[in-house]
């Protein structure tokens, strides 16, 4: 059987990452689904400038460990967009 999936189109706030973290944590909770598929910047919000950097988050941030934890009990796979913070990356430098 095909896998069952969810395109989860939701009111996204800008620069508001604790209320848009909150809509996916529900949204999610509320599925029967395999997959969960919610937009790009969905839990920072669509900024055009530099206000962004504000609402950036870390790959290991909390609201970002939560949502993965909520996916976990309900046995659903999550794909949840955001604007990451760069400033906790650093690539790579190439060895001569």
């Amino acid at each position: 059987m095909a896998p069952s999936v969810a395109a989860c189109q939701l009111e996204i706030a800008d620069l508001a990452v604790e209320r848009n973290h909150e809509r996916v944590r529900d949204c999610l909770a509320s599925l029967d689904v395999d997959v969960a598929v919610f937009p790009e910047q969905m839990l920072t919000g669509f900024v055009p400038d530099d206000r962004i950097r504000d609402a950036a988050i870390a790959r290991d941030d909390d609201h970002l460990t939560d949502l993965q934890s909520v996916a976990d009990r309900e046995n659903t796979a999550l794909v949840v967009g955001f604007v990451e913070d760069g400033r906790t990356f650093s690539w790579p430098t190439p060895s001569s």
